[in-house]
């Protein structure tokens, strides 16, 4: 598991990419864990995720729906919902931002960031992590890209109901000279810019 860590946060860097690996904040006010929890995947096959189209969860009801990369569920999967809040500007209240996706079992994590960070076409795909938190607590997890999203549940849900969590994408990973990079890519700075402003709120 080590090595999976160590040569992720290798390729990192060698891409000009700032690893938060250690606790502490930035000179802006985003907050980051220590390292990822080290619970992984059994497999590293990565399976596709689904938005909900049912539900009001993108920008615009124009935006087409899509399959992430990665093979496709096998007939039968059983699907589950499940609840992500992010930073992606929507006609709601900033506090409800959230995407409703369908997983099946063998879903990662990665899977899940893509398909709500697609829908937004952004182009800084890295800078993006998935953060679970226990609303009751200060408990607090980076989930690994390679985490199957229902082991995830399985684990967590066990100890505590599954409303008394919440799923959130943040940026976790900030590219050298990151404020150029986002001028030409307007979703992650509004993102940016959202997330910092949430944080302010809560200091």
């Amino acid at each position: 598991m080590w090595l999976l860590d160590f040569s992720g946060q290798q390729a990192r860097k060698q891409a000009g990419v700032t690893y938060m690996e250690r606790s502490g904040c930035s000179p802006f006010p985003i907050c980051w864990a220590k390292e990822y929890d080290r619970y992984l995947a059994s497999s590293k096959t990565m399976a596709a995720a689904y938005l909900d189209p049912n539900l009001n969860h993108t920008p615009s009801s124009s935006t087409k729906t899509h399959l992430s990369s990665g093979v496709e569920r096998s007939p039968g999967t059983m699907e589950r919902v499940l609840k992500v809040f992010h930073y992606f500007e929507s006609n709601s209240e900033p506090t409800t931002w959230a995407s409703i996706i369908r997983h099946g079992d063998a879903t990662d994590v990665w899977g899940i960031i893509q398909k709500i960070v697609d829908c937004h076409k952004v182009k800084n795909v890295a800078c993006f992590g998935l953060r679970l938190s226990h609303l009751q607590s200060e408990e607090v997890h980076w989930l690994h890209p390679d985490m199957g999203v229902s082991n995830v549940r399985e684990k967590f849900e066990l100890g505590h109901a599954p409303e008394e969590w919440k799923y959130e994408l943040r940026i976790r990973y900030l590219p050298k000279g990151f404020l150029n990079q986002f001028t030409e890519d307007k979703p992650t700075l509004n993102f940016l810019y959202q997330q910092v402003k949430a944080n302010r709120k809560k200091m």
